[in-house]
């Protein structure tokens, strides 16, 4: 259906989700099977380098328009690739972000409906799916799908990475440990520990490239999610002295002063202390600058130096022209947009993040595309690109190359957005609670614990600082894109109530965890 938020009549919606993407499917718009007809006959399969960080928005990448951060080697995958602008992180917090990255999968179906709960085992995902088509798997970095924070990750619960240099989850980004396959030897990143990540992945890459196999690496970054720290350096370029700019909706705050007021769930003495540390950081410029924006961008340009150092490796050793590369996140941060911190909100620095891949020969040199990316959506889409045969019925997510890379029209009309179950950092920061919503290519629609919340045009308000959620010139509007939400709920399996979720989720700790 066309977009219109003028009206109270915004038109008849078009086919449902599920027959839209039935059509899709039909249409053979999944699996590049047929990928050497589209792309080229490639005589060995493409390398894949899938690069994300923690907690970045995608205003922190330049290609993105921003020009106070500066990313010159992030920027280089978007002049040789495409830039995605509405990638949206559907549930905008780590665990559920991660388990449908690997597992193509809506959190109902992997499992992972919050922070710290396990993967369910036994699906196809992406380790294994590659491992099992002859690649060389390797994982370095965050890992957080597991019930504990604890260090080691055990190899039958790595799903289908070989090599790994990893941590089940934690934010101490200097001097960090690891593991590899000893759970009695605690292993040290010495320095920064993305510096050290990089070096690993270098050797990995080396040593992959002097083999038979192609590789599948997946690095993930664990800034700049908070402590919001960077080597000295970088931080340097953004000194509170020299005025860092705020964002423009930086003094929007009816939303948080809402939830703030609304919020009746208990708290206990330390939470309560906490909130109040948060909300005075949160009312203060000068701190906002200090204390979160000057590391926050600082860590964006130390991160663009890693991968800067990654592609003139694949440059070094001719593997640029057969290796596709990604750089995305899991998610974005407030940091400060709203007098609010944190993720597990519906506004665009939670929600919206950069990703940008490149695949010489196959995805157009310097091309955007509009098109909405989920995180359900990539596995599909880097099995296609990588011409791996897999079942699209085992996926929730499209491939979605031909309407990215070949101008066919997008699968998705809307995207489910939620926060699915209640607590953390976040609530304590800015009392958010369990949501639903849609993000379109042109708007972000969200109730609140199942009540008319927020409803703001991207496109004419980027910054989203006039909610027209009450308009009544947007009351049809309003009603479709209620019935498209719950639509897609019945699509997702998110149909339980909230102690129903919570319930779900203790039983997946007590089976994997």
């Amino acid at each position: 259906m066309p977009e219109r938020d003028n009206a109270n009549n915004p038109g008849a919606p078009g086919p449902s989700p599920r027959a839209s993407r039935r059509k899709f499917l039909a249409a053979g718009g999944v699996s590049l099977a047929t990928a050497c007809s589209w792309f080229g006959d490639k005589k060995r399969p493409p390398n894949v380098l899938y690069l994300f960080s923690d907690q970045q928005q995608a205003r922190t990448v330049s290609a993105y328009g921003g020009a106070l951060v500066r990313t010159p080697s992030i920027d280089r995958i978007a002049a040789g690739g495409c830039r995605f602008d509405n990638a949206i992180s559907t549930v905008p917090v780590c665990s559920p972000y991660r388990a449908m990255l690997m597992s193509g999968l809506y959190p109902m179906r992997n499992g992972v409906v919050a922070n710290d709960t396990p993967i369910s085992d036994g699906l196809p995902v992406l380790g294994k799916m590659f491992r099992d088509a002859g690649y060389r798997t390797g994982y370095i970095g965050k890992w957080h799908l597991e019930a504990t924070r604890r260090g080691f990750v055990p190899p039958q619960r790595r799903q289908g990475f070989d090599f790994w240099a990893a941590h089940s989850c934690n934010h101490k980004h200097f001097d960090s440990p690891y593991y590899r396959d000893d759970p009695n030897q605690e292993l040290i990143h010495h320095g920064y520990e993305p510096d050290s990540q990089t070096t690993i992945a270098s050797d990995f890459i080396r040593e992959a490239a002097s083999g038979e196999q192609p590789f599948c690496l997946m690095l993930s970054f664990g800034p700049p999610h908070p402590p919001y720290r960077a080597p000295a350096a970088y931080e340097s370029r953004f000194q509170p002295e020299s005025e860092i700019p705020l964002p423009p909706n930086v003094n929007e705050h009816r939303i948080v002063n809402d939830l703030l007021r609304t919020d009746c769930r208990p708290l206990t003495m330390r939470q309560l202390e906490a909130r109040g540390g948060y909300r005075a950081l949160l009312a203060d410029d000068e701190r906002i600058r200090a204390e979160v924006l000057r590391g926050y961008y600082g860590a964006c340009e130390a991160l663009d130096a890693c991968v800067g150092r990654l592609l003139d490796l694949l440059d070094e050793l001719n593997l640029t022209g057969n290796t596709i590369v990604v750089y995305t996140s899991d998610h974005g941060d407030l940091a400060g947009s709203h007098r609010m911190i944190s993720k597990q909100n519906p506004l665009e620095e939670s929600i919206r993040v950069p990703f940008l891949i490149r695949y010489p020969g196959a995805v157009p040199a310097g091309s955007a595309t509009d098109t909405l990316l989920a995180p359900i959506d990539i596995l599909p889409t880097l099995l296609s690109l990588s011409s791996i045969a897999y079942d699209p019925a085992q996926y929730d997510g499209i491939d979605i190359t031909g309407a990215a890379f070949r101008g066919a029209s997008s699968p998705r009309k809307a995207l489910l957005i939620s926060k699915m179950t209640p607590g953390g950092n976040p609530w304590v920061a800015n009392g958010i609670r369990p949501w639903r919503g849609l993000r379109t290519p042109h708007h972000t629609y969200a109730e609140l614990e199942g009540q008319p919340w927020l409803l703001f045009n991207n496109r004419e308000d980027p910054y989203q600082q006039n909610n027209l959620i009450f308009d009544p010139l947007r009351t049809g509007l309003r009603s479709w894109f209620h019935s498209q939400m719950r639509e897609l709920q019945e699509e997702a399996g998110d149909t339980l109530a909230e102690a129903e979720i919570e319930q779900f989720r203790k039983q997946q700790i007590d089976t994997y965890g």
